[in-house]
């Protein structure tokens, strides 16, 4: 009873520090937005995986975080959660825009003026020199877009306990109620 007890606060504060530090990366992502033009920025390109947080690692927060929400739903009991997504981060690149206009009047011999406008807009990727390695830099990073959710339950045969697990993750990630499938967790005998 007492190591049972122990396990569970155990289970319950690694859960509230994986949530806690899912919360302060996304902060950390929401307000990069707010760094200053001049500041040093790093120069990245996608395949350099150690600057961003991995796929595998940001699935991971939000099912831990679902996990946590679900299993205080009355009759959920264990569960095991699974998520796909449709397509991994996105990247927006910073560019520079350099756009002119031109306006040139003829005007001839019989009073009759022609006027031509002529604009122009060129936009091109900033591109960061660091140390020889050339690369765009990244403005903004876009998560991936969940896909579906599949949640396995011991209340997953019941239909009240399915309709608010659906309308709980449906809510809590943004995603229609048929992205998300609930079933009966499987009884070991």
């Amino acid at each position: 009873m007492i190591i049972n007890n122990i396990i569970d606060r155990i289970k319950k504060s690694k859960t509230n520090i994986l949530l806690v530090l899912g919360c302060v990366g996304i902060l950390l992502i929401y307000f990069s937005k707010y760094i200053p033009a001049n500041a040093d920025y790093k120069s990245t390109s996608p395949k350099d995986e150690a600057i961003f947080t991995s796929e595998e690692l940001y699935k991971g927060e939000i099912i831990n975080s679902l996990k946590d929400i679900l299993s205080k739903v009355d009759g959920v009991g264990a569960i095991e959660i699974m998520l796909t997504f449709s397509e991994g981060y996105t990247y927006e690149y910073a560019t520079e825009n350099k756009k002119n206009s031109d306006t040139v009047e003829d005007v001839s011999e019989t009073a009759r003026t022609r006027k031509q406008d002529r604009k122009t807009n060129e936009e091109k990727y900033v591109i960061i020199d660091k140390g020889g390695h050339k690369s765009p830099l990244i403005k903004r990073v876009v998560n991936p877009q969940i896909k579906g959710v599949i949640i396995v339950c011991d209340g997953g045969s019941d239909p009240k306990v399915i309709n608010r697990i659906i309308e709980a993750t449906s809510v809590s990630l943004g995603i229609l109620s048929s992205q998300v499938s609930v079933l009966p967790m499987k009884t070991i005998k």
